[in-house]
This record gives C-alpha cells, structure tokens and sequence, in this order.
C-alpha cells in the first residue's frame, strides 16, 4: 500500500506539470465539473415535479412502486445526457496530450475535432462507466434493511475495480482512431504488460 501511495505522488506531480504545459486542460477539468453539476440540477428539478403523494407512497409500499420506476429510468436518462460532454471532455484531454507529445500545437478547436470524430463510441462507453459509477456510489451508502452479506459487498466492489482497471486503456485507443474491438483489446493489451503498475495506481485512487 505504501508503494502504491508513493506511485500515485509520483503520477501526481508528472500530471500536474503536464497541466501546467498543457492549459487547455483545465478549461476541460472545469468544463467537466459544469456538467456535473448542471446535471445533477436537471435531475434533481424533474424529481420536484413528481407529487409528494406519490413518494409517501412509495415510502409506505414494500415492494416497487412507479416513483421508483420514474426515478431509475430518469436517472438512468442523466447520466446519459451528462456523460456525453463528460465523456468528449476526457478524450479531449487525451488528445490535447497526444498532440503535445507528436509536436502539434493543441487547441480546444483542434482536440474537439478529433474526439468528435469518434463521439458515439466515447459516449457509449461514458454512460456505461458513468452509470455503473453512479450505481456503486450509491450502494456504498448506508441503508436500512440491508440484508447483503459482506461477501456480497466485496464481490460487487472487486467487480467494479475490475472494470475500472481492465478499461483503463479503451478511451485512449478510441481517440488514436482504433476501432471498439481493437480498443478492447489494446485496453486487455496494457493490463496484461502493465499489470502492477495500473494496480497501484487504482489503489492509491
């Protein structure tokens, strides 16, 4: 752990000097953070709509209710439409570094144009990200009635550790111009040759 701790300090300062060189980075983190946030705003206006009958009783029915139905497929709708930008902002930033490092001058212009290029996949593999991220957020929270066992918890958490770890290398290979298959395989590719290394960083995460 304290290996990994020390990896992650590492990684840390070589990205804070890469965002100093390459500004229009953070115009894409602060980008990023509007659309959490104009997201979360248009998720939690729509719920103010639905009547407070209708959360009373969904409070009082033990099994599913419509509110919940309405309030899973709404959801399931937000981090659609927010992992969209989210997403070309990410792949924005791994263009901006791909340029820096071939010796080409990196604009927001010239970065949006080579993401967009590829917005469909990016998006798609935004909001399935995005929605298992929110999904694992919540189910860390504390609730009543919880009936899961510990062993339950584990599985559910080292799942999504592995999916965030096997496709760390899919959104880069996406923005060179590599095909969804072919950026399967590169992402499987450098967990295989960088195993420990992706490991550490994920745990110091």
């Amino acid at each position: 752990k304290k290996e990994s701790v020390s990896y992650f300090g590492r990684c840390v300062f070589y990205s804070s000097k890469l965002i100093f060189k390459e500004k229009e980075i953070i115009v894409f983190a602060f980008l990023q953070l509007v659309c959490i946030a104009l997201g979360y705003y248009l998720w939690v206006q729509v719920l103010d709509w639905i009547p407070e009958e209708v959360w009373e009783s969904a409070k009082r029915s033990k099994k599913g209710s419509v509110a919940d139905i309405v309030l899973l497929l709404w959801s399931f709708v937000c981090v659609g439409l927010t992992t969209y930008p989210l997403g070309l902002l990410s792949a924005c930033m791994g263009a901006a570094h791909f340029l820096h490092e071939n010796g080409e001058e990196s604009t927001i212009a010239k970065c949006l144009r080579i993401v967009l290029a590829r917005a469909w996949p990016i998006w798609i593999f935004s909001w399935l990200d995005g929605w298992w991220t929110v999904c694992r957020i919540l189910d860390r929270l504390p609730r009543k009635n919880d009936n899961r066992s510990t062993s339950d918890k584990l599985m559910a958490e080292a799942m999504y550790q592995a999916w965030k770890i096997a496709s760390l290398g899919f959104l880069p290979a996406l923005i060179v111009g590599r095909g969804v298959i072919n950026g399967c395989k590169d992402s499987l590719g450098i967990l295989k040759t960088h195993f420990k290394t992706i490991c550490q960083l994920r745990i110091a995460y």
